[in-house]
């Protein structure tokens, strides 16, 4: 008797366990642009394609990222959490005469295929929403 309830019991927690928790989709990998959208004077949104450069962004798992356009557009670190929809960017200086900075995205969506991240400037009105695809 004691082996049947331990068996229902570790049945009942394995299905618990195994049904509690929704898989997260990783912002790890290499994202390329496929659209902006960008704010009219009404705020109204504009779609414009890459049509000269793509903008890529690879986010590693060990927190450091890489942004490039035709060339390198910076490196460093970011901090995000799937909790949150803010990605912070803490850019290095660069070789190019770039000082480094800390700027702030929000993660409008992210999909195992796809990712929308918004820019706003410091009072928070929207400057660029850029989609991108995974490339890996």
């Amino acid at each position: 008797m004691k082996n049947l309830r331990a068996t229902i019991l570790l049945a009942v927690i394995t299905l618990f366990t195994a049904c509690s928790k929704q898989k997260q989709t990783s912002l790890v990998g290499q994202w390329e642009s496929v659209v902006y959208y960008f704010p009219d004077a009404s705020g109204n949104l504009t779609p414009s394609s890459p049509v000269n450069y793509s903008e890529t962004i690879s986010f590693e798992a060990s927190g450091r990222f890489t942004l490039t356009t035709d060339v390198p557009a910076g490196t460093g670190m970011y901090q995000w959490s799937p909790a949150s929809t803010d990605v912070v960017l803490q850019f290095e200086a660069d070789n190019y005469g770039n000082p480094s900075r800390t700027e702030k995205r929000q993660i409008e969506q992210l999909e195992a295929s796809s990712l929308t991240i918004m820019q706003l400037d410091a009072s928070g009105n929207l400057q660029v929403k850029t989609v991108y695809h995974r490339r890996n």
